[in-house]
């Protein structure tokens, strides 16, 4: 709703504000759960007898590829030169 009453050249920067963020989000949650790793050694699970870092790798796992997706997905909202926050009905 934001995008439809801004200026059209505000929308195409506040999107692509929202991209970085998105970018530096999932690169820091990647950093952080990788350095959580390394400080948690090797604790056990309570109820499993497993090791937690398990857990904190499928994390590990999930935050690496959103980061990956959304620099593809930056790529492609600068190679088009808009987003779909800026026109959703043109969304795929």
């Amino acid at each position: 709703l934001l995008y439809r009453y801004l200026p059209a050249p505000m929308g195409r920067w506040l999107s692509r504000v929202v991209d970085v963020l998105r970018i530096a989000f999932f690169f820091s949650m990647t950093w952080l759960t990788v350095l959580m790793m390394q400080k948690m050694g090797n604790y056990q699970m309570t109820i499993i007898d497993l090791p937690m870092n398990i857990v904190y790798g499928v994390c590990l796992f999930g935050f690496a590829a959103m980061a990956v997706r959304s620099v593809l997905v930056m790529r492609r909202h600068l190679k088009q030169g808009w987003s779909v926050l800026e026109r959703p009905d043109l969304a795929d």
